[in-house]
């Protein structure tokens, strides 16, 4: 509900249209009766690329990059660069498709993306997991996100969250906050920049509370497809992610440890009395076999935001009060 206030749409193009490299291939299930993909063909992403290179923008500023997408056999690790900036990873479960060798079953995810003024290149691939499929692709320049705060002139967050539930109930559905979306803090956070000699130095480690009611099996089944997360700043000064790609249970049936084969970054999830407190510790980010950049040039100067994902439930949360600690390195808290 709330996406009606920050979304307005932009740009659709179809996955196919782009340029494919790599292994991407334009594909259509012609025996399949209920054809779920639009304009009667998706992309199977493979181990190659999709490029759109000329998504123009008349202003520079943060926009948005819309994907509708299905995964098979387990889930995968999408991978945006925007105008060969800092890659963007997100971990993104598999879809429920029937049958599992085609994807009849659509998910849509956004993602926030720099946009520069004029033309703008945006290149989407998969870095691991199993197999992503492309339908459209909905690109929202910052003149498009401009327009959404028509919506929320003078709204201060009580007032959002009020209008909301108000036309929810106008529904007849529930307004009641979904204790899966219940908000995120955090408590700890420091983060390492990379540089330009050591790119492989960067880093973050983190701690936050979840207010959920979600019991340790519960949050272990929901986790068995991973987790994944992701620290950004402001002003991009900072922005990486990592995907824990295998969660288990421990014994004590109140924790649960989180590793990322990629990366090696670990994280602990611990319950307490309100939801869970989740502690990790992402090094060294950068890894030339993946492709991945985090190398900064400047410090990080504006509150930090650190958001969780794990299947389709996201929670997010601001850092404030960031310190530093010379040698590129920041305390926020």
């Amino acid at each position: 509900m709330a996406d009606v206030f920050t979304s307005t749409g932009g740009h659709l193009a179809q996955a196919e249209d782009g340029m494919l490299a790599g292994g991407s291939i334009a594909q259509d299930i012609e025996w399949f009766p209920m054809k779920e993909w639009h304009q009667g063909q998706f992309v199977g992403v493979g181990s190659g690329t999709v490029t759109f290179a000329d998504v123009a923008s008349s202003t520079a500023g943060a926009g948005y990059v819309e994907l509708r997408y299905a995964v098979q056999y387990g889930s995968a690790t999408l991978r945006v660069v925007a105008n060969g900036g800092t890659p963007i990873q997100l971990l993104l479960a598999a879809t429920p498709n029937v049958p599992s060798y085609v994807p009849s079953e659509w998910r849509r995810v956004r993602i926030a993306v720099p946009y520069q003024s004029g033309l703008n290149q945006i290149v989407l691939s998969r870095v691991s997991g199993g197999q992503l499929a492309l339908d459209d692709v909905l690109f929202s320049t910052p003149e498009d996100a401009a327009l959404a705060s028509a919506h929320v002139r003078g709204l201060e967050p009580d007032d959002m969250e009020d209008l909301v539930a108000f036309v929810a109930s106008l529904d007849e559905t529930d307004a009641a906050v979904d204790p899966l979306a219940a908000g995120l803090r955090v408590t700890g956070l420091k983060l390492k920049l990379g540089s330009g000699r050591r790119p492989d130095r960067g880093g973050f480690s983190l701690q936050v509370e979840i207010d959920t009611p979600w019991t340790a099996e519960e949050l272990s089944l929901a986790l068995s497809m991973g987790m994944s997360v992701r620290v950004a700043d402001a002003d991009a000064s900072f922005d990486a992610s990592v995907s824990l790609d295998t969660c288990s249970l421990r014994s004590s049936g109140r924790a649960i440890r989180c590793i990322s084969t990629l990366t090696g970054a670990r994280a602990m999830l611990r319950q307490t009395s309100l939801g869970w407190r989740i502690q990790l510790s992402a090094r060294r980010l950068a890894d030339t076999s993946t492709g991945a950049d985090n190398a900064i040039a400047n410090p990080v100067q504006a509150p930090a935001t650190v958001g969780t994902q794990w299947g389709d439930v996201m929670h997010s949360g601001q850092a404030t009060g960031c310190v530093s600690q010379g040698a590129g390195a920041l305390t926020c808290r």
